[in-house]
């Protein structure tokens, strides 16, 4: 208590990751909500931000009694792999809501292979070569002994037959991510019905003149892909330099990220437990100026981080919680029933797991200590990360009624009629013996006894004078 409130006591609540698409050596905008349940105004709170117990941003805010206010901190991660976050205040009436933990995944530079031909296959190895740990080329011609499964990205710039096409299919809806564009050297009507399998349907050709090229018109600037790439911009939809199109094969399925005249420039869909992205127009000057524009690089570079990401987010449970844990298929490079998992103290485990249609499930059971737990394979690759934090409103201090205060005390003791309630104003002393002996009745019974005996002096005169008088 401080001048009859409550201490002071701020609390984290909840961490907020405003970043969706986490990269090395990128910032990574993470938010806290912070609650003062106290009484008093507190100014000056300096939050500070780890990862991996290193510290790296800090800020202060300032809350009003009974307030909540957030607070947006900042930094580049420096590895790859399970970044563990930590957000902390400094001490005040409550120490264990002082911390609140969060995690993230970087993935590593991913495996890419490339089936594409002449121009495109230039083009595109110059845009996207460096962002993978490695690239491998394939002619189109050689699409049908391309093993997907050997690659976390599939790129396809040249026509697919059928075959092809289903094959890339099933990649895709077991877990698989590609970046496809139609062939400049094919007629685009006969792409559709491959591209049709992939669930790109319903397909279009769009045509436009040399005098009035088709143009991008807007761009999704919510969507990871292209989070905080256009800034500076004006128009809230703009994406600046824009491609001169005279020719398209335009989806109409997904969702649209970029919007062209006529429809949708740079698609997303959705396929089983795979995504593809799909672009209009080839990687080639043959159907536009892609190729020349700052879009093309900036394009390839973020679809193949966002393709490569971890589609299993880190998850959070509350202190006591079981623990249930499911890893796709696809993101594990070797088939195994165990896994390490390290705790918040550092301490390795195995834990096993049991092979389920589209993954492994570990049943890890009930975590109590509050940090961030890391599971890896058994060559070290990062899979998944639990988060345990105490209930946010835990720290919140206010005024119980001596009615719920009982109720909550009674809950816990083993002989709920001893609990009681002491009054301010009587004596302490008097309260806590009346509640080791119970209260005494000795003078209770004096006086009784003291009635009795007149009363028995009483009846005794009235028997003698009876007695005398017969």
């Amino acid at each position: 208590m401080q001048n009859g409130k409550p201490a002071g006591n701020i609390t984290i609540d909840t961490l907020i990751m405003l970043t969706s698409m986490f990269e090395q050596d990128k910032t990574a905008d993470i938010q806290a909500r912070l609650t003062n349940s106290g009484g008093n105004d507190i100014s000056g709170i300096i939050v500070s931000m780890f990862f991996n117990n290193e510290r790296v941003a800090q800020k202060s805010i300032d809350l009003n009694a009974g307030s909540t206010g957030t607070i947006t901190l900042s930094a580049p991660p420096k590895k790859s792999g399970i970044i563990r976050v930590a957000f902390k205040i400094e001490s005040d009436a409550l120490e264990h809501d002082n911390i609140r933990h969060a995690s993230f995944i970087i993935p590593p530079p991913p495996i890419v292979g490339a089936v594409s031909s002449g121009k495109a296959a230039e083009f595109l190895k110059l845009a996207s070569s460096t962002s993978a740990g490695s690239y491998a080329m394939y002619a189109g011609e050689q699409a049908g002994t391309v093993n997907y499964e050997e690659h976390d990205i599939v790129i396809i710039t040249a026509g697919l037959n059928r075959n092809e096409a289903q094959r890339l299919d099933a990649y895709i809806q077991s877990g698989g991510t590609a970046l496809i564009f139609p062939s400049e050297s094919v007629d685009p009507k006969e792409q559709i019905p491959a591209l049709t399998m992939l669930g790109l349907a319903p397909l279009q050709v769009q045509e436009f003149s040399e005098k009035s090229p088709g143009l991008c018109i807007s761009v999704d600037r919510q969507h990871p892909v292209f989070r905080g790439v256009f800034k500076g911009l004006e128009m809230e939809t703009s994406l600046g330099d824009s491609p001169k199109i005279k020719k398209a094969l335009i989806s109409g399925g997904g969702q649209s990220l970029i919007q062209m005249q006529g429809g949708s420039f740079f698609t997303e869909i959705r396929r089983g437990e795979g995504k593809i992205l799909y672009c209009a127009v080839p990687p080639s000057p043959e159907w536009s100026t892609f190729p020349y524009t700052g879009l093309m690089p900036t394009l390839i570079y973020r679809a193949l981080h966002y393709l490569s990401a971890k589609e299993m987010l880190t998850s959070e449970i509350i202190s006591g919680d079981d623990a249930i844990a499911l890893i796709p298929t696809k993101a594990m490079k070797s088939p195994a029933q165990i896994v390490k998992m390290s705790d918040p103290s550092g301490i390795e485990s195995q834990v096993q797991g049991i092979t389920v249609p589209g993954g492994l499930s570990l049943h890890i059971g009930r975590l109590f200590m509050p940090g961030v737990y890391a599971i890896k394979s058994k060559e070290n690759e990062s899979l998944t990360a639990m988060t345990v934090n105490i209930p946010g409103d835990e720290g919140h201090l206010k005024y119980g009624s001596e009615s719920e205060l009982l109720s909550a005390m009674k809950k816990r003791m083993n002989a709920p009629s001893m609990v009681s309630i002491l009054d301010q104003s009587g004596r302490i002393g008097d309260s806590v013996a009346k509640a080791r002996i119970g209260t005494e009745l000795w003078r209770f019974f004096l006086i009784l006894a003291l009635i009795f005996a007149i009363a028995e002096m009483i009846l005794a005169r009235r028997v003698s004078t009876k007695t005398v008088d017969s």
